[in-house]
């Protein structure tokens, strides 16, 4: 009987600390988080750097260590709304849409890390016996682009929904994301668009300009394009062709001789030839055909991989993989007596124009010869 007493004092003392312990727990109803992706904005500025504002953009944006990026074409170029789930995120904004840009395509467009636009052919020109088997690539159309990671975490999130708790330390915590928070709330990311293309100023000094009828210029082993992710330009190498029509007669501060001119935009140098001294001279052939007034042909020829350079590019590589840095080092190629030698630089001598119907530089020369820059007129 007194086993039987103890046991059943157990039970009853068991039940009711059960009974107590149930009634000291605070049962909350379930909630809903909302809204269960996390607002953000990306703001484009192309003034600052690019310097233009287009009408319509391409925004691309993958998911970190996915392909099949999502794709959005927009006439809104200032800024994009977004809805995402927390996690890391790559960014490619460019102006205008692929279909766009006559003058080249792009590639590889469902990877980060290797998409790029390359160069198209051109199609409007007839080849002579000088440049019969050249393929040329098509003067690049202008184009800004930003390339950017982002990060969006489950504090910005939870920021962003009804119920939050701790709520001082998620504002902390927010900081390295490098979003600002605007005072609505609103998560903001500043993207700034840079430059692609530089230029190509190539100047030839030269005798007897005057006797000249038509003129045409190439150069080789210049880049046939550029990673729209870093800054750095592809391996593969054109030809660029110096059209007839752009060329302009000028001076120099440093000379006192006659120059041709032209200038035409590129990508820049293959990577990896940026410095002169990874270059051969035969890295880029420079040639001149011009046709005198008497039909008469000429070709110059000249080894140039020593003689072009980057402005601003002194002692060591300044490009980098990151996107966002200064890019606009045009290119100069300058071919004079100081550079070639006086015996080297093109001579066109006086020929008898009766058996040829084009006239001539004459009446262009004569006016440049008072001063300034003139077209040359064919």
């Amino acid at each position: 009987m007194k086993l039987r007493y103890n046991i059943s004092v157990l039970s009853c003392m068991s039940m009711l600390a059960i009974v107590l312990l149930l009634a000291g727990c605070d049962r909350r109803p379930l909630e809903v988080m909302e809204p269960m992706k996390a607002e953000v904005r990306l703001d484009f500025d192309w003034e600052t750097r690019y310097g233009f504002t287009p009408e319509s953009m391409t925004v691309m944006i993958w998911e970190h260590g996915k392909t099949n990026p999502q794709v959005t074409y927009t006439n809104n170029v200032h800024y994009m709304t977004l809805n995402l789930d927390p996690g890391t995120y790559r960014v490619i904004a460019f102006s205008y849409s692929p279909e766009e840009y006559g003058s080249m395509y792009f590639r590889d467009t469902e990877d980060y890390n290797t998409i790029s636009a390359r160069g198209k052919d051109v199609t409007i020109y007839e080849p002579g016996d000088w440049d019969e088997d050249v393929r040329y690539m098509t003067d690049p159309e202008d184009i800004g682009v930003v390339a950017e990671t982002f990060t969006i975490t489950e504090e910005m999130l939870l920021e962003q929904v009804t119920f939050h708790p701790y709520e001082s330390w998620v504002r902390h915590r927010v900081a390295y994301t490098r979003f600002y928070q605007e005072a609505d709330g609103t998560y903001s990311l500043p993207l700034v668009i840079y430059p692609v293309l530089a230029k190509l100023n190539v100047w030839v000094e030269v005798e007897g300009i005057e006797n000249v009828s038509e003129l045409t210029g190439s150069i080789s082993g210049m880049a046939d394009g550029f990673y729209l992710t870093h800054a750095y330009r592809t391996e593969e190498e054109r030809t660029m062709l110096l059209p007839t029509n752009q060329w302009t007669l000028t001076t120099r501060e440093d000379s006192q001789g006659t120059f041709l001119f032209h200038t035409i935009p590129v990508f820049g140098l293959p990577h990896g030839k940026e410095l002169v001294e990874s270059r051969e001279p035969d890295s880029n052939i420079f040639k001149l055909h011009a046709v005198l007034r008497d039909g008469t042909t000429m070709l110059y020829t000249y080894d140039v991989g020593k003689l072009i350079k980057y402005r601003g590019l002194v002692g060591e590589l300044s490009f980098g993989y990151d996107m966002n840095i200064e890019l606009e080092l045009d290119l100069d190629l300058i071919l004079s007596i100081d550079t070639i030698g006086e015996d080297n630089i093109p001579h066109f001598p006086n020929v008898d124009p009766e058996d040829y119907t084009s006239s001539g530089f004459g009446a262009d020369v004569e006016a440049w010869q008072d001063g300034g820059e003139t077209d040359l007129r064919f």
